[in-house]
């Protein structure tokens, strides 16, 4: 990128894919007033700017300027805009959850994005996928520490059916099979409160949270509460329960059984690679 443009120039970067991204509109005059205040640095890393968790409005201009360049990147490789516009769509939930909980104009959790500049991850229709190593070593599957591996996070937003949830690990398939021809893995794994078999006690058998957990194979839990920012406002903690207000059934049933005391076991579970292959 030219290392002479002016602000002007780079602020028209930063408009664009706010607009791009279709971060809500009603933060425009402070995304103005966040441009004039920033000093937009075109010499920064995005993978090392974003590592460390950066913060507010200012953190917000300097990121949707990195687009730019990562747009230029995907051109490069061949990879639809789509699939980009798709990806960097977190950008725009963590500034309007954050924005909404704070009351202006923010960002924060951007620490999770250094995977998206850095090509890591990418969404591939309701489900993301990260290339990573394992952590730890798992003798009853074979699988060592450091295993290649495509992690399965799951964007906020949207419905994730058991057909739309397939038709994303076929189209990982296909997409790493073309653009990363040299990735070679074996499981696709998956971390998260979505996999705890205690939700067994408060939703069906067939509710798309059970069905997906039950895609896995189960190889370790801990404990924690990782849910509350998935049900309720983002950051919120077990001792805001009692003030807080669940806006689904299953906020409500949660929010019960952990005032209870009831604990909760997220877990890490692994799918073989080639499982849904053929389908």
């Amino acid at each position: 990128m030219n290392t002479r443009s002016t602000h002007e120039e780079k602020a028209a970067i930063v408009r664009k894919w706010y607009a791009l991204l279709g971060i809500d509109k009603k933060y425009e005059t402070e995304l103005e007033e966040a441009i004039a205040e920033t000093e937009i640095d075109e010499t920064l890393d995005p993978v090392e700017y974003t590592k460390p968790a950066p913060t507010g409005r200012g953190a917000l201009v300097q990121i949707l300027f990195f687009c730019e360049e990562l747009a230029e990147r995907y051109r490069e490789a061949g990879i639809p805009e789509e699939i980009l516009l798709d990806t960097l769509d977190d950008i725009r939930i963590y500034c309007e959850e954050w924005s909404a909980v704070k009351g202006h104009l923010t960002i924060a959790t951007a620490n999770w994005l250094y995977h998206h500049f850095g090509m890591e991850l990418f969404r591939l229709g309701r489900l993301q996928f990260c290339m990573a190593a394992t952590r730890a070593d798992y003798p009853e599957r074979g699988i060592p520490k450091g295993e290649p591996i495509l992690e399965v996070h799951i964007p906020r937003g949207g419905k994730m059916t058991p057909e739309l949830c397939r038709a994303s690990f076929r189209a990982a398939r296909a997409f790493f099979a073309r653009f990363f021809p040299e990735y070679r893995y074996s499981y696709f794994t998956c971390s998260s409160w979505l996999l705890d078999e205690t939700l067994s006690e408060f939703l069906p058998p067939e509710s798309n949270i059970i069905t997906f957990g039950n895609l896995f194979d189960r190889l370790s839990v801990f404990e924690g509460y990782y849910m509350l920012d998935y049900l309720y406002p983002i950051g919120t903690k077990v001792e805001d329960l009692p003030s807080v207000t669940p806006t689904t059934s299953l906020a409500a049933k949660i929010r019960e059984a952990i005032l209870a005391g009831r604990k909760f076991h997220p877990a890490f579970g692994v799918i073989p690679a080639d499982r849904f292959d053929g389908e």
